[in-house]
């Protein structure tokens, strides 16, 4: 596989986009503890393409084994749910030892992003604008709680980092969830210890 490059922790447009798998790595567009997200592209048959999201592990963390736990929990929790207001993930799998999702590229910005843009015009988001995004990321929360297995048991899938930066909006007005990679599934943690509580303090 060949190297981005761009440096650690940097993002934007790669100088030259790096083949990974059958994606066309063009644009790093998000970097975590976890895994660095990037726009990319890739071809079907007839020569039809299509842009989507790659998530893949941190280069340093291929041999993480609570890492990439940690990643194939994100994807286990991802291939339960469909609805309008999560990201939905196409893909997961294995390219040259990195673990990565394949998911739905949204046109849009995070809610931080949003947030950030009305301090610096010093402007407040109109109520309406709030009541919507609310209410569209309680509707997929919700879904995910009730959620299902094949067996009709309840999932119970509780997100653990809601926050601005891991809720989208896009240009069409779709509000989106993405980020479950610290999601529980707690109907498998059933007689864990407490104490293991993930996520940021701020927004727990």
């Amino acid at each position: 596989m060949g190297q981005t490059a761009l440096k650690r922790g940097h993002l934007g447009l790669l100088d030259t986009p790096e083949t990974f798998g059958r994606y066309q790595l063009v644009e790093r567009i998000g970097v975590g503890g976890m895994a660095e997200v990037f726009r990319a592209s890739t071809s079907w048959a007839a020569g039809v393409s299509k842009e989507v999201c790659i998530k893949r592990i941190l280069p340093p963390l291929t041999n993480d084994e609570r890492m990439r736990e940690m990643f194939i929990q994100e994807a286990r929790v991802a291939a339960e749910l469909t609805h309008a207001n999560i990201v939905p993930v196409y893909e997961f799998g294995i390219i040259d030892e990195y673990y990565f999702l394949s998911m739905e590229l949204v046109d849009g910005y995070t809610i931080r992003d949003i947030m950030m843009q009305a301090a610096r015009s010093k402007t407040w988001l109109e109520l309406p604008v709030v009541v919507h995004l609310v209410s569209e990321v309680l509707e997929g929360l919700d879904y995910a709680h009730r959620r299902r297995d094949a067996e009709g048991n309840p999932l119970a899938i509780v997100h653990r980092d809601i926050t601005p930066g891991n809720v989208m909006l896009s240009r069409a007005g779709e509000v989106k969830l993405l980020d479950f990679g610290i999601a529980v599934i707690t109907s498998e943690e059933e007689g864990a210890k407490a104490g293991g509580a993930k996520g940021k303090p701020g927004y727990m």
